[in-house]
């Protein structure tokens, strides 16, 4: 009895932790798209994509104390943020993510004491350039966007993955409007007041290693 229940208690804190960093990371989701799409701006995505992985990197190095958190990346962050003709970016990446950080407790987390430097933000992203073999514990970290929108996040233990976690904060609840294009979504949104029965409550999908 001892051996299961310390099995299915193996990887909970690390899964609440990843769960609750895909919510926040959801919400800054739909805070971009408010502040950003409904302006036609293309480096939306861009920038969604880059403070996801800062909130991410931020929640997991705060609440996973004593580990070396390392998240896997497919480029350099920091050497990107750090060009100078990223200015303008670097600094909507880093008022989105204080705003998103405000707001922290609301998803159990205690927020930052005092509004987090420019080089603070680049210093959690720069634990997203992680270049990990099949050996050893890393995360990955995963956003994917267009009228779907999704963040994806696992804990690897030696090319095993052992937690993982899925937030589409755009899934409608009618699954008929799943066709219709993000366009439309903007122009209905508008018309109809958003609710349980219209278009985007979200939802999070999540596993550990012994238990679905």
């Amino acid at each position: 009895m001892a051996s299961l229940i310390s099995q299915s208690e193996e990887y909970s804190k690390e899964l609440d932790v990843a769960v609750r960093a895909v919510q926040i990371a959801c919400s800054l989701r739909n805070k971009v798209q408010k502040q950003l799409i409904s302006k036609d701006c293309n480096s939306s995505v861009t920038v969604a994509g880059w403070s996801v992985k800062a909130i991410i990197s931020w929640i997991l190095c705060g609440c996973l104390e004593g580990e070396n958190i390392s998240i896997l990346a497919e480029d350099d962050l920091v050497q990107t943020l750090s060009k100078p003709n990223a200015t303008e970016l670097l600094e909507t990446v880093v008022k989105i993510v204080n705003e998103c950080l405000a707001e922290a407790p609301r998803f159990g987390f205690e927020a930052p004491k005092s509004a987090l430097e420019t080089s603070e933000v680049l210093e959690i992203i720069s634990h997203c350039n992680s270049i990990e073999g099949p050996s050893g514990r890393f995360w990955t970290l995963g956003f994917v966007s267009g009228d779907q929108y999704a963040v994806a996040l696992s804990l690897i233990e030696d090319g095993e993955v052992v937690v993982g976690v899925l937030g589409c904060p755009n899934y409608p609840m009618r699954k008929d409007w799943l066709s219709y294009q993000q366009s439309y979504h903007r122009i209905v949104s508008k018309l109809i007041p958003p609710t349980s029965e219209t278009w985007n409550e979200g939802c999070v999908m999540y596993a550990k290693k012994g238990s679905g």
